[in-house]
């Protein structure tokens, strides 16, 4: 007769080294995988602050170009989920209200105005990016700013200057609001 040390040929002890080694892999699997995730979070939100940087600065050219107009008009892609109109892709002009310095403008200084400009620049979601957007409006330094917020990852758009800068913290106390 077997003792209950036993279970169909293999000691107690065999089996819960077995779940050890089993929980053990499980454990670094799940780590690796929340830093893969980390990872791609970052590198989508290195490539949104790029977007955005590079559409700033685009109205601003094409501000310059048309000799300073109150709204400049940009041409972007429609998201789709189609792969046929992914392959010929649709365009949609969009129109930017510009300030007096030739940046784009914050239409209401709050933060459905900071949605709505991160729309009119870009016009596209952060699909990459697995955290959900927030954003602000604040004075900064005495200027009117839109703060997006990605987790620990801020972006940061000056408007009086144009400027924009991203920061990967867990607070954002660099900024001292006026």
């Amino acid at each position: 007769m077997r003792s209950w040390r036993t279970i169909k040929g293999y000691s107690l002890a065999q089996l819960v080294i077995v779940l050890c080694l089993i929980m053990l892999m499980w454990t670094i699997w799940i780590m690796y995988l929340q830093r893969t995730n980390d990872e791609s979070n970052i590198v989508g939100f290195n490539m949104a602050a790029n977007q955005f940087n590079e559409a700033v600065h685009l109205a601003h050219v094409e501000w310059l170009r048309q000799a300073r107009p109150d709204k400049v008009s940009l041409l972007s892609v429609i998201e789709t989920e189609s792969l046929q109109q992914r392959q010929f892709p649709q365009t949609q002009q969009n129109s930017i209200d510009m300030t007096k310095n030739g940046w784009p403008k914050i239409t209401q200084y709050n933060s459905q105005g900071c949605k709505q400009l991160w729309t009119d620049l870009l016009n596209k979601s952060t699909k990459l990016i697995t955290e959900e957007q927030q954003q602000s409006f604040q004075r900064i330094k005495g200027q009117a700013t839109c703060v997006y917020k990605y987790g620990n990852k801020t972006l940061t758009y000056f408007e009086n200057s144009g400027e924009v800068s991203s920061k990967l913290t867990e607070e954002n106390s660099n900024y001292a609001n006026d």
